[in-house]
């Protein structure tokens, strides 16, 4: 063997190790946490999307502004954009965002709102908010899928017994949507993957009462059926032009050109103080008439109280809340995330706190070619009165390991703290799965 054949042998030898060793690396898993707060008056802003600029990674902040994002180390120099509906979008380098395991500052969006008196909402005769509102209903066929579509979602729910967590169940589904044109009980929704930590929940002696009077629902899909534009809703039957037959205010128009959106709120009657009153905000995309987010909450009056109040409404002021939000894909409109925020019935009293669920879907990928699904059996279809936490499938770790939604997503810190009380999460799933299949 000639001197430069051997060369060529010890270089492709070293090569090789070379590569073994940088193939042998662990990858390293960076944590991103922050609150996104608005610039105006420093108050949290809940819903905010936080991706990575041109890939499809990203989370949406917690009800207080919150956000939490593990990703692969080979994406710290990429861009990491906020953007919410009536703020400005918000692009940072990522590197420069983090400053240390420790220390991470707010990011602060800058609201983007038009002054009402120098914008018309309509350019019509008829510039009213219920005229609005009708035009949104009867382009629903337009904006909004009349076909069925498929899409793949995470699942995830959260009860709370006072201020610590007290169960989490968390899913990736399937779902099979006929579409805007069909009755929302035909959504059908398959379970890929599930897992689920012990219950904490302190249950009242009535539970089973109430089991067998009420029966149970299945939170999955009460969750993705909450969709307020679907055939047979309060919404689309509504012909006077308002939301659940309340009152209509414009708050604002945020954005500018194509994508002026006009945000409503609504109210039951916040002068009746003796009650309670539903309060929520649609957002209306003028340029098409389409629905971007609606949200509405159930809440106690600011100037009245009564009575042991903290057994009825969380923290004395909400009783429950729910959001919805879409994405246009195309020309269509598709649901993007689905938040209901409730309480838990058949618990245990409490002298001071009321025991809540906080359920959502995300929607992380919209598939249109029906080729490109599977066919839902229906054995594997969920039912309208399983109780979702009291079903058992196999739990596979390595799944849920690469699953980037919870990557980039994990569950709280002190939410972890407490359902860790007995024993370590990771040990709760696997012995709360089913290993011979779905029971």
């Amino acid at each position: 063997m000639n001197e430069v054949v051997k060369r060529v042998f010890v270089v492709i030898f070293f090569m090789g190790l070379f590569l073994a060793a940088v193939k042998s690396q662990p990858i390293r898993i960076v944590t991103y946490k922050s609150t996104v707060l608005s610039s105006g008056d420093s108050s949290a802003i809940p819903f905010v999307h936080v991706h990575f600029e041109n890939l499809p990674i990203g989370t949406i902040t917690n009800s207080i502004g919150e956000f939490t994002i593990n990703f692969n180390e080979s994406l710290i120099s990429e861009n990491i954009v906020f953007s919410c509906i009536g703020f400005k979008a918000r692009k940072i380098l990522l590197k420069d965002a983090i400053k240390s395991n420790t220390d991470y500052d707010s990011v602060f969006l800058d609201q983007d709102i038009t002054v009402l008196n120098e914008v018309t909402v309509l350019e019509s005769k008829v510039d009213t908010l219920g005229y609005l509102i009708k035009k949104v209903i009867d382009k629903i066929p337009v904006n909004y899928p009349t076909e069925r579509f498929f899409s793949k979602g995470f699942y995830r729910q959260i009860s709370q017994n006072g201020d610590s967590a007290s169960r989490l169940v968390e899913a990736a589904i399937d779902i099979h949507d006929p579409g805007y044109s069909k009755p929302i009980d035909k959504v059908k929704i398959k379970i890929i993957q599930f897992r689920k930590s012990n219950d904490y929940i302190s249950y009242s002696w009535t539970r089973s009462l109430v089991k067998m009077l009420l029966g149970t629902t299945n939170d999955l899909l009460e969750t993705y059926r909450m969709d307020f534009l679907r055939e047979g809703n309060v919404l689309m039957n509504n012909s006077d032009g308002k939301i659940f037959t309340y009152e209509l205010k414009l708050d604002s128009i945020v954005g500018n050109g194509n994508e002026r959106i006009a945000c409503i709120t609504f109210n039951s009657g916040l002068e009746k103080i003796s009650q309670p009153y539903f309060y929520g905000h649609v957002f209306v995309n003028l340029s098409d008439f389409a629905i971007r987010r609606i949200d509405y909450s159930w809440l106690a009056h600011p100037n009245y109280s009564f009575p042991r109040q903290n057994l009825v409404f969380y923290n004395g002021t909400v009783r429950f809340r729910k959001v919805i939000e879409y994405q246009k894909i195309g020309t269509k409109y598709y649901p993007l995330f689905m938040s209901v925020f409730e309480p838990i019935s058949g618990v245990a009293g409490s002298a001071a706190k009321l025991q809540f669920k906080e359920s959502f879907v995300l929607v992380n990928e919209v598939i249109l070619e029906r080729s490109q699904f599977s066919r839902l059996k229906k054995k594997e279809i969920e039912k309208e009165d399983e109780d979702i936490y009291e079903q058992s499938f196999p739990y596979d770790p390595e799944f849920w390991n690469t699953y980037n939604i919870v990557v980039i997503n994990p569950v709280k810190e002190e939410d972890r703290f407490s359902l860790e009380k007995t024993q370590r999460l990771n040990e709760q799933f696997i012995k709360n799965g089913n290993r011979r299949g779905r029971k």
